[in-house]
């Protein structure tokens, strides 16, 4: 034996180590009793997560301090903080993430195992109980959102023992995901649903069944929403007294007037796929919309619509570029209209709720059958034949008319098949009407019916019908006369 372990023997004998002290508190009481922590706890505890830490078990805790959440709520997710407590703090972060968002984000922060600083940079890669991993480049933690800064290990405040583990104090919240994409905003019917401006436009939304569409969180729109003063306006361009009715009632006014199929059509000509500010959709110029074939012309604040007589609508200063989680509202001061109300040549034909006889003026009509088993015959212009409810039947006459039965199973009559028509709702019930002078028998109906991108189109010569959004027909579908 040397000298040196024969020396070595006799100290430890006389002057045996300190034994090692054992941690007393757990995790979630380190992290109480200790100020840098307060919006840990306080977001652990809206999580559910509190007694997870505090409760016996094995765990490295990677903990952000007070400054690396208020860094994560002012500057990544852009919230006001300012003369805000740490409890204050955690609570906004749990209403602009949501809870499970928030909770996927605490978990990303601990994995299974007690490690040391040192076990975790010989390893590189920790594996998280959220299932998802970090890496560890020396004193830096590379975490999955590659546009905010990386945490790093904060000297003096790692390799904390605890009953139930480690902690590791880290100065930036650790991120799983791209955390700006997951803020809880609100959608364009959230908007529309709580914004006093927008009551009609809400109304009509929920009345046509397109409320859940702009609820749609994976989508993305443009809506040009007009204001409850822009109906209105619609209504006495339509001579429709709504002077008596409260904003919310006015939607159920027009659709009763004119139609849930036409006020479908209306709507959909306010809505654009994809997001954009005022100022792209100036650079554009002209606006395809979600209304098949149907466009908008932007001239610097006016939109130009499908009426030349009503006047356009322009842009409400201060009510635009508002954004959602789905796209952008555009404010506007009129209703857009996808066709000609105008009264130049035809007129607004309204019938009663009983069962009428409704004919064009021979200008462009616009003919509203509402309720009854009306019969509605087109004029030699370019009318819009509404049936609403009932058996309806619609006529064709001369020009490129476009009818929509609505309810009821309709009679679409084309026995005087002329110019290009367009059946907007051709359901299961309905029934065309053709003449056999221009098809001579079934199997040549079946022979002229082609299918475009629009639907099914049967052509006799320069005329045709649209049966639009159908893509097959049988002999049970129509009737030869």
């Amino acid at each position: 034996m040397s000298f040196l372990s024969f020396l070595s023997d006799i100290l430890d004998r006389f002057f045996p180590p300190a034994p090692e002290s054992k941690p007393t508190l757990s995790i979630g009481e380190i992290a109480a009793a200790n100020d840098n922590f307060d919006i840990l706890e306080a977001a652990l505890s809206a999580a559910g997560l509190a007694d997870t830490f505090t409760a016996p078990g094995d765990f490295t805790v990677f903990a952000p301090t007070d400054a690396a959440f208020v860094e994560l709520a002012s500057n990544t997710l852009g919230l006001d903080v300012a003369g805000k407590t740490e409890t204050e703090i955690a609570t906004l972060l749990v209403e602009t993430l949501g809870v499970e968002t928030l909770t996927d984000v605490l978990t990303y922060h601990v994995r299974a195992g007690s490690a040391e600083v040192s076990d975790l940079q010989a390893e590189g890669t920790v594996t998280t109980l959220l299932g998802a991993t970090f890496d560890v480049n020396g004193t830096t933690l590379v975490d999955a959102d590659p546009d905010v800064e990386n945490p790093d290990f904060i000297a003096g405040l790692t390799d904390i023992q605890a009953t139930n583990g480690v902690i590791q104090a880290i100065d930036r919240v650790l991120l799983p995901i791209d955390v700006a994409e997951a803020m809880v905003r609100p959608t364009i019917a959230d908007v529309a649903g709580s914004n006093d401006s927008f009551e009609v436009l809400n109304a009509a939304l929920a009345a046509t069944g397109l409320d859940a569409v702009v609820d749609d969180r994976d989508a993305s729109f443009t809506v040009f929403a007009p204001t409850d003063d822009a109906f209105r306006k619609l209504a006495a361009d339509l001579n429709l007294d709504v002077t008596h009715l409260d904003d919310a009632d006015i939607a159920g006014a027009l659709v009763a007037a004119l139609g849930a199929e036409l006020v479908t059509d209306v709507l959909l000509y306010h809505v654009k796929a994809g997001g954009a500010s005022v100022a792209e959709l100036q650079d554009s110029g002209l606006i395809e919309t979600a209304l098949d074939g149907a466009r908008l012309g932007i001239d610097g604040t006016e939109l130009i619509d499908a009426d030349p007589e009503i006047a356009n609508a322009n842009f409400i200063e201060g009510l635009t570029d508002i954004s959602t989680a789905n796209g952008e509202i555009q404010a506007i001061d009129r209703v857009l209209i996808p066709l000609d109300l105008g009264e130049p040549t035809g007129g607004i034909i309204k019938g009663t709720h009983k069962k009428d006889i409704l004919i064009g003026s021979g200008g462009d009509d616009i003919i509203f059958g509402r309720k009854g088993n009306d019969i509605i015959l087109g004029g030699d212009g370019d009318d819009y034949l509404v049936g609403n409810r009932g058996r309806d039947t619609l006529v064709d006459d001369d020009g490129d008319d476009r009818f929509v039965g609505g309810f009821g199973a309709d009679t679409f009559d084309f026995t005087n098949l002329s110019g290009d028509n367009i059946v907007r709702d051709f359901f299961w019930r309905d029934e065309l009407l053709l003449s056999r002078d221009d098809f001579a028998t079934e199997q040549h109906v079946l022979d002229a019916a082609t299918v475009t991108k629009r639907g099914l189109k049967i052509e006799s010569g320069e005329d045709s019908v649209l049966l639009q959004y159908v893509h097959k027909i049988d002999a049970d579908d129509f009737v030869l006369v």
